[in-house]
C-alpha cells in the first residue's frame, strides 16, 4: 500500500502529525522494500514506518531509528483501550532483542490505527521468521518513482542509541528545554522536605493519612499494577491520592556514579521527574511518588549523577490507568 493511501486513511490529527514529505522520500528510497503502515511513534518520537524487514522511524529532530527484525526476538503489544468518556489509551510496543536487550514503552499513539499499526509491527515480524525476506513479494512499482540511494538505513547507528543495552542514551527525542521542568522540580522536591520536617518534629501530631504512601496504603480505589514489558516487581495506584507506590524487582547494576531515576509522562511526553531510588535501598524499599491526573505512564531510568536525563529507554515501567 502507498504512502499516499495510508495517509489518506489516517484521522485528519493523526495525518497532522506524520512527517508526510519525509514518509514520502523514504517510500521513493526503499525500491525492493514495500511499506506496510505508518503510524506516530514516542519514545522515540517521529513518524514510524513498518515494513517487512524493519522498523524505521523518521525521528522529529533528523536522522532515523532502525530496528531489524533480524536482530528481533519477540515483539509485545500493550492495546489502547476505549475510555468510558471518549478516546483511546495508548497503545504500547515492548521489544525483545535476540542478544537479551529489551526496549520498553515505545507509544503508537491511541486509538485504532495504533492498534492496526502493532499488529501490522507483530505480524510482520512473524512472517520475517517464518518464511525471510526471500518470502516478502516486490513492492509494486510506483508511477514517477525515482531511484536513490538507501544508504545509512540498514546498519547505521543512530547517535547516542545502543540497542544492546538497557541504560542507554537518546538526546535525539527529547526536544522541549527542561529548565523549567527542573526548576518546577526542585522546587516541589524544597516544599516536600520541608512539609515532612514540620510534620515529623516533636510538636507536630502523628502522621496522617493524606501523607503520600499512607494514603496509598489506605486508599479504597488503590489498583495494583503489574509493570508492562516483562518487568519485576509490581505497582499500586491510588488515583484519589494522586500518587503511586512503586515496587519494582530485579533492576540491572548500577555503576558507583549512577542513580535510579522515576519520570512521570504525559501527553506522550516526559513530564517532570518525580525522584530517585536511593542506592543502599533499592532493592527493598518501596517508593512512593506524586502524579497528576494526566499522566498515563511511570517510568524508570538509569541516570549518570549530576546529569538532567532521561536516558531512554526505560529500565521499569507501569502503565497507569486512564480515569476517563
Amino acid at each position: 500500500m502507498s504512502i499516499s493511501s495510508l495517509l489518506n486513511q489516517m484521522e485528519p490529527e493523526g495525518r497532522a502529525r506524520m512527517d508526510q514529505a519525509r514518509l514520502l522520500d523514504l517510500e521513493r528510497d526503499l525500491k525492493d522494500e514495500t511499506i506496510l503502515f505508518i503510524c506516530r511513534s514516542s519514545f522515540p518520537f517521529g513518524s514510524l514506518a513498518v515494513t517487512p524487514e524493519r522498523l524505521i522511524v523518521l525521528l522529529d529532530q533528523g536522522g532515523a531509528d532502525v530496528t531489524l527484525f533480524a536482530e528481533v526476538s519477540s515483539f509485545d503489544m500493550i492495546e489502547g483501550r476505549k475510555k468510558r468518556l471518549g478516546g483511546y489509551s495508548h497503545t504500547m510496543l515492548n521489544t525483545q532483542l535476540r542478544n537479551g536487550g529489551r526496549v520498553s514503552g515505545q507509544i503508537l499513539g491511541g486509538g485504532p490505527w495504533a492498534i492496526r499499526c502493532g499488529q501490522t509491527i507483530i505480524a510482520a515480524h512473524e512472517r520475517y521468521v517464518i518464511h525471510g525476506r526471500t518470502a516478502v513479494p516486490s513492492p509494486p512499482s510506483i508511477e514517477g518513482r525515482t531511484p536513490s540511494s538507501r544508504e545509512g538505513l540498514d546498519t547505521a547507528p543512530i547517535p547516542g542509541r545502543d540497542r544492546s543495552e538497557h541504560h542507554t542514551t537518546e538526546p535525539s527525542w527529547f526536544q522541549k528545554p527542561v529548565y523549567l521542568i527542573a526548576a518546577a522540580a526542585i522546587i516541589s522536591v524544597i516544599a516536600v522536605a520541608a512539609f515532612l520536617a514540620l510534620r515529623s518534629s516533636p510538636s507536630s501530631t502523628p502522621a496522617a493519612p493524606d501523607q503520600p504512601a499512607t494514603c496509598v496504603a489506605q486508599a479504597t480505589d488503590a489498583k495494583p499494577l503489574a509493570p508492562s514489558g516483562g518487568g519485576g516487581g509490581s505497582a499500586t495506584y491510588a488515583p484519589s491520592c494522586g500518587a503511586i507506590t512503586l515496587q519494582p524487582a530485579n533492576l540491572p547494576e548500577l555503576a558507583s556514579n549512577q542513580t535510579y531515576v522515576i519520570w512521570a509522562i504525559a501527553n506522550d511526553q516526559i513530564r517532570s521527574q518525580l525522584g530517585t531510588i536511593p542506592k543502599a535501598a533499592s532493592a527493598t524499599q518501596d517508593v512512593t511518588v506524586q502524579t497528576e491526573a494526566s499522566d498515563s505512564m511511570v517510568g524508570i531510568t538509569t541516570e549518570v549523577d549530576g546529569t538532567k536525563g532521561p536516558t531512554l529507554p526505560f529500565i521499569w515501567n507501569v502503565i497507569l490507568p486512564s480515569s476517563g
